[in-house]
């Protein structure tokens, strides 16, 4: 557990809307507004945003500020399950930063570990288990490999999906799949939904930051201990209903009938959520509705259904350091994340999105979805592959009633206007915060949520 002195210093590289000398201040100086002068915030979502705005507005001690989260748990899409399998700590949702940003500076003293970058990796191609350094001397891969690096680059004429990049730039189709499974990862759909133009300097660019992982720890434990002083504001299970702010004050209603009054409200729930019509389960009704742009924003960004699943192996099949593995069926792309040689335990992961997750493996089980890579790798890998596997876990974020989904992207025809229109606050008393509302090119990653916070919280001080 981090001292008073460590949260402190950490609040002050993570919050650049407060001063540090504010911040060491805020515990002693006497509040503005005691008692029931105190003007109310509510926080819809305990996800990061909700949890950082929270956690921002609290240093000032002048706000009552209440939390609705819909289900049992904080964090939203960073979700963790500490020591799986007996052997290792898995990200079950966000599971890399990228870049030094906000999200670093929070993790970092509890052991932010980096990934290297482009490290060696496995590739089942032509149904053979090739190496980089044996695949890398092929003509088909290095001009796919000069192609996909050059996509950040690419000015098109007209906007075109990724997948119609990868085809208007003549990649072979034997190593397509190397270019998809590279790519989907970071945009968070497949190449034939996803925007080349829009997705350029968000997900895209992910691909080229330096990128971290949780080192010993977990960013679930992470995200408990640094925001520990206001996790009692938190009221789980109050999924919300009804948002009325026709009035003076904001009505939320929550699913049970009761109903809170705030001065202000700020709304972090996933872009699938906000999306949902009236009378779909777990939709929120706004009185009034909201404006039109907003409808319309949302139409122009996409969050689609995303899928991860994690293997434990008895046996290794790839080549020493690799750290992944790419084939050329439905699973394709494996990453390596944990490796013990000592006792034969390794622990795989891949990430699904788009059309695969929504048509294909939202109508299987878990074990039906398992029995599936068994058969691929054994007519793709060979039969010893097949039967390494001893044990799996599978998070469907589609099927989490509160998520739906993984993160924003570019839809084709989308540009950046539409992510500044759905953070525009409304009537001066709803505001919105997440990562599908940044602005600044990092929507979809964990830091891009908290620099909507930061946001989020200036705009509401300014209201009150």
């Amino acid at each position: 557990m981090q001292t008073r002195r460590d949260f402190i210093k950490n609040l002050g590289m993570a919050l650049p809307a407060i001063s540090l000398a504010e911040l060491l201040l805020s515990s002693c100086r006497p509040e503005k507004n005691p008692g029931t002068d105190k003007k109310t915030i509510g926080i819809i979502g305990a996800g990061v945003s909700g949890l950082h705005a929270a956690l921002l507005l609290n240093q000032y001690g002048r706000y009552h500020i209440e939390i609705l989260e819909a289900s049992d748990q904080i964090g939203g899409r960073v979700q963790s399950s500490e020591y799986a399998f007996n052997t290792c700590n898995i990200e079950l949702g966000a599971g890399k930063i990228y870049g030094r940003n906000s999200w670093y500076d929070i993790v970092k003293p509890y052991g932010a570990e980096l990934i290297p970058f482009n490290s060696p990796s496995s590739y089942v191609i032509d149904s053979e288990l090739r190496s980089s350094i044996e695949l890398g001397g092929e003509s088909d891969y290095t001009f796919m490999m000069q192609k996909f690096n050059s996509m950040n680059s690419f000015i098109p004429t007209a906007d075109m999906t990724i997948g119609q990049y990868i085809s208007f730039s003549e990649v072979p189709e034997r190593v397509r799949f190397i270019f998809e499974q590279k790519t989907e990862e970071y945009i968070g759909t497949n190449v034939d939904r996803a925007s080349i133009k829009a997705n350029k300097n968000e997900g895209i660019d992910k691909i080229l930051e330096q990128k971290y992982g949780p080192g010993n720890t977990s960013f679930s434990r992470t995200i408990r201990d640094f925001y520990t002083p206001i996790l009692p504001l938190v009221r789980n299970n109050t999924p919300v209903s009804v948002i009325d702010y026709s009035e003076d004050k904001v009505k939320v209603t929550d699913v049970s009938g009761m109903t809170r009054s705030y001065d202000k409200l700020v709304i972090t729930v996933p872009l699938s959520i906000l999306k949902l019509k009236s009378h779909q389960p777990h939709s929120i009704r706004f009185i009034p509705e909201l404006p039109e742009a907003k409808f319309e924003a949302m139409d122009h960004l996409g969050m689609d259904a995303g899928v991860k699943v994690f293997l434990k192996l008895n046996a290794r099949f790839w080549h020493a350091n690799s750290k992944t593995i790419y084939s050329d069926g439905k699973y394709g792309k494996f990453e390596i994340i944990s490796e013990n040689h000592l006792t034969n335990t390794y622990v795989l992961s891949a990430s699904y999105f788009g059309k695969f997750a929504e048509e294909y493996l939202n109508n299987k089980s878990d074990q039906e979805i398992i029995d599936d890579i068994r058969k691929e790798w054994r007519s793709s890998i060979g039969l010893a592959a097949s039967d390494s596997i001893t044990g799996y876990k599978v998070e469907n974020w589609s099927k989490n009633p509160y998520i739906q989904g993984s993160f924003s992207y570019h839809k084709l025809g989308s540009g950046l206007q539409y992510r500044e229109e759905l953070a525009r606050q409304v009537s001066d008393k709803l505001f919105f915060a997440g990562e599908a509302t940044n602005c600044d090119h990092k929507s979809g990653t964990v830091n891009g949520a908290i620099d909507t916070a930061v946001r989020v919280a200036e705009e509401v001080r300014r209201y009150l």
